[in-house]
């Protein structure tokens, strides 16, 4: 019996991700336990962000913060000069 190849769908918006699915992703993976909101919390935060789905079920998932936010942070916190 063969296995058929399924093809992988990527978004790079979370807006339909289901939470608690991510959760148990990062505990089967193992990344350990992760709570729902703070994935939300994170990957909300997050310039770059992607989702993989195979069969309508959330496989993958990353995130990057961006250069440029950093640089903007880091800007904005630091002590004004007088």
């Amino acid at each position: 019996m063969s296995a058929r190849a399924t093809a992988l769908v990527w978004v790079d918006t979370s807006d339909n991700i289901d939470w608690h699915e991510l959760s148990e992703l990062y505990r089967v993976a193992p990344l350990a336990y992760k709570e729902p909101e703070l994935l939300r919390i994170a990957f909300s935060n997050s310039m770059f962000k992607r989702f993989a789905f195979e069969d309508g079920k959330l496989v993958a998932a990353g995130r990057g913060l961006g250069r440029q936010i950093v640089s903007d942070l880091l800007n904005r916190v630091r002590r004004p000069t007088t």
